[in-house]
């Protein structure tokens, strides 16, 4: 017999939400705290946007608008931009998308932007947020000089906008539809018994299952229940990110330096990814120098050849920023591409779907009803008015849980391989 699901209330009187009760949710009785805010851009849902800036972008004027006491060491914003304390998320890929119209009105994503600040105790903290890309009254920034109502709102929109971008704009163009190719280019090309058949089939268990029921979810409107982007503003998501797509951004390990985080403190997801990562570089090229001792092996081994030939040719033919070599003339090519594929399918995806962050609904507002917040709506929000058109667990949960049932279902035990079925 199951046991029921222990809940607790998470907040003060005025901003009191229940919450699962789980080994995760100590970070939840502290959710709408700045420090938390700040965790979680490193280790929360979207690990992956957050960058250290050299300079501030000129479409986000937050100097006179952060509060002298947000700069703990009584330097100037500028100072701070060149001693590398200061960290942007920003969340362009969002401007423009389509959203859900609801009661006759387009539901609102942000094109927020976040600017973080790293304190001389360590903590990364949110100093400033511009929920679009084009400064005004109609989007003012915000700071923690305003109310508490207006700051938490404020930071409420950003949460919205963070799952969207984490499972719609990464999550299924790059775990997904891009690993796709990937598998389809394994099974067309590779017979069971090569080896790096044999190293990537678990890899790509039940992604083509899992993806075709997808693109049915997609395509036939099945998330307008849940995010305000909804199924349309997710197909402009996946155009955006595939026209920048490069093979580089499967690099983990360039992808930190590029964002200039190798060195920020309380990292956890880089530190874990780099073990993870290389404990696979470590494997693969072991593995990779078995089966081939030497750059020639790797030339004459016709079927792999067409392996990368599919990928380049069929795959990923129409994506002009994502330059896949035609044919593998080295082996360290092979163990690059590999250690790329390996820790897409299993560390990048587990960290884009932990959902522990994204089911609390305060934290990731999925879907807010009304408009932004302009300059003539600061000082007026109320606990009470952030709730009313937050999603309600009544209202939200039957869509969510229902989304996550559909796109867990497939991993069973009732996909089989062709060449494993019982011969009648």
């Amino acid at each position: 017999e199951k046991k029921p699901i222990q809940t607790f209330m998470v907040g003060t009187a005025e901003s009191c939400y229940s919450k699962d009760k789980t080994e995760e949710s100590v970070w939840a009785s502290k959710w709408d705290s700045d420090e938390e805010f700040g965790r979680q851009a490193l280790n929360g849902a979207l690990p992956v946007l957050i960058r250290r800036i050299k300079f501030l972008p000129p479409n986000f004027p937050a100097s006179k608008s952060i509060p002298s006491f947000c700069l703990q060491r009584g330097w100037s914003l500028e100072k701070e931009i060149e001693e590398g304390n200061i960290f942007l998320q920003d969340f362009e890929m969002m401007e423009g998308v389509s959203t859900v119209v609801k009661d006759g009105v387009p539901l609102a994503v942000p094109a927020a932007m976040v600017l973080f600040y790293l304190t001389p105790s360590q903590e990364l903290l949110p100093i400033a947020i511009q929920l679009g890309q084009k400064p005004g009254n109609d989007c003012p920034i915000w700071t923690p000089a305003d109310s508490a109502e207006d700051w938490l709102w404020a930071k409420m929109w950003v949460g919205s906008v963070i799952g969207q971008a984490s499972q719609l704009f990464y999550h299924l163009p790059m775990c997904h539809f891009a690993m796709e190719v990937f598998a389809v280019a394994l099974l067309r090309c590779l017979p069971p018994s090569h080896p790096v058949h044999k190293l990537l089939k678990e890899n790509f268990q039940f992604i083509i299952l899992v993806n075709t029921g997808g693109r049915e979810i997609v395509l036939g409107g099945g998330l307008d229940g849940v995010y305000a982007a909804g199924s349309m503003g997710t197909l402009d998501l996946m155009k955006k990110h595939f026209s920048r797509m490069t093979l580089e951004d499967f690099d983990y390990m360039k992808d930190l330096t590029k964002r200039g985080l190798d060195k920020i403190p309380n990292f956890q997801h880089r530190d874990d990814s780099k073990k993870v990562w290389n404990a696979m570089e470590e494997f693969v090229s072991d593995f990779v120098d078995f089966y081939y001792s030497s750059d020639q092996d790797i030339q004459d081994d016709y079927e792999l050849q067409d392996f990368v030939k599919e990928i380049s040719e069929n795959g990923f033919i129409r994506l002009k920023q994502l330059s896949v070599p035609r044919n593998f003339t080295q082996k360290r090519e092979l163990k690059n591409l590999l250690v790329k594929i390996i820790f897409t399918t299993t560390a990048k995806h587990s960290s884009f779907n932990f959902f522990e962050y994204q089911r609390f609904i305060p934290n990731a507002p999925h879907a807010i009803e009304g408009p932004l917040p302009t300059e003539a709506d600061r000082g007026a929000m109320t606990y009470k008015m952030m709730f009313e058109r937050i999603p309600s667990r009544e209202k939200y949960g039957p869509e969510l849980s229902g989304l996550f049932d559909v796109m867990t279902a497939a991993f069973s035990d009732n996909q089989t391989w062709l060449t494993e079925m019982t011969k009648i």
